[in-house]
């Protein structure tokens, strides 16, 4: 069988050109609907290997985002303040009630979805790892993906103090991971979408992609989207 993914923009993703007066011009279209399609290849690892190639290589989307497949996780069950987990050399601390991300905080309030959805936040908002990693998180379990698609070094290890919070090391398998290249309103117009057999898609905002490699937007714009 086949596995594809759609990837492009929402009518806002136009180049708006105004003059020197700030009086409008003219718009022009930057992107739209491109299909990168593969040959299931032997196991899905492969499969979503040949998926991110295909993407990275399109001309047509690869100015705009990219794709990686080498992910890890922490999977969270009953997590509680003061459990630490470390994301490649920085510590991120469980606290209750709100969470301050300047201080890699994340709050363990309300259930470990909500907890894995602000530890995301958290690492997405870190100065310096949110340029190296970018964190997604489905139903509490918090996925951690590596922006260049490269097997993990030595330094980028997942821990945990606790058996709450679950470490999964960093390798490739059948996720990837698609990112807008830039913060900002682009990123946050641009949609993936799955098509085909055991395709599903991740996203917090409709689809978006958001965020981009700056990190942390706002409370509904700062994720990417999670393909397997």
């Amino acid at each position: 069988g086949t596995a594809f993914d759609n990837l492009g923009s929402l009518i806002e993703a136009y180049v708006h050109v105004f003059d020197s007066n700030g009086v409008f011009q003219f718009s022009r279209r930057i992107a739209s609907y491109t299909s990168n399609t593969v040959t299931w290849a032997s196991s899905d690892t492969a499969t979503a290997a040949a998926l991110v190639a295909a993407i990275n290589a399109n001309a047509t989307v690869n100015p705009i985002v990219m794709a990686t497949r080498y992910a890890g996780k922490f999977t969270l069950t009953s997590a509680i303040a003061g459990n630490t987990l470390q994301v490649c050399g920085y510590t991120f601390t469980g606290v209750a009630g709100t969470a301050d991300y300047t201080k890699q905080q994340f709050s363990i309030d309300t259930s470990d979805t909500a907890a894995a959805l602000d530890l995301s936040k958290s690492i997405q908002s870190c100065p310096g790892l949110n340029e190296k990693v970018g964190a997604v998180s489905v139903a509490g379990v918090c996925w951690i993906f590596l922006v260049d698609d490269r097997a993990a070094r030595s330094n980028e290890i997942l821990a945990s103090t606790t058996t709450t919070c679950v470490p999964t090391a960093i390798a490739a398998g059948a996720y990837y991971w698609i990112v807008a290249r830039q913060p900002g309103l682009l990123g946050n117009t641009c949609t993936a979408t799955a098509t085909g057999t055991n395709m599903t898609a991740q996203s917090a905002v409709s689809g978006k992609l958001g965020g981009g490699l700056g990190g942390y937007l706002s409370t509904s714009q700062y994720l990417s989207s999670d393909v397997k």
